[in-house]
């Protein structure tokens, strides 16, 4: 997701996709969302846009939630997801390409992974209300994402991971 931790302006809302850069750098962030993503089959861009909206105090009902899975699934399917696997498939020892390259390559899959879950952070928040000033319980929250999403998560997982996000 990045290692640049982003500054808000004063006055001004965070971006999802500065509040995705700055959470990656948390104690823990990275490897909780890696953790539900590898062994959940959870989506972290879809995660990480739930605790945005929580920070930003966006309200979101079940139909926008529903939508945002939605589009989160059908991205990754088609688009993350394969990038993911070609990106893994250049660790393994291939006798035909040198490890030089399929090094190189991997860098190269890794850059296009990211910049395509940039662009599922930017659809996500392009479909997600303004903020209204109600705070809504994050635990809860990514209880009722993960639900809609269709794959369950550890409690203790997302405990750590709202706890991460204060």
């Amino acid at each position: 997701m990045g290692r640049v931790i982003a500054k808000r302006d004063i006055g001004r809302e965070l971006t999802l996709w500065a509040f995705a850069k700055e959470a990656w750098d948390k104690a823990r962030v990275e490897s909780l969302c890696l953790s539900l993503q590898d062994e959940h089959g959870q989506s972290p861009p879809l995660l990480i846009w739930r605790l945005w909206a929580l920070r930003e105090r966006r309200p979101l009902d079940i139909g926008v939630i529903e939508n945002a899975v939605a589009a989160a699934r059908r991205w990754e399917n088609a688009v993350v997801r394969p990038l993911r696997s070609a990106r893994l498939a250049t660790a393994t020892g291939l006798p035909v390409v040198s490890a030089k390259s399929r090094s190189k390559l991997r860098d190269s899959l890794r850059a296009v992974e990211l910049e395509a879950e940039r662009a599922l952070l930017d659809a996500l928040e392009a479909i997600t209300p303004p903020p209204d000033g109600r705070r809504d319980d994050g635990l809860s929250a990514l209880l009722e994402l993960c639900a809609i999403w269709g794959s369950p998560a550890p409690m203790q997982d997302l405990r750590q991971l709202h706890a991460a996000m204060e």
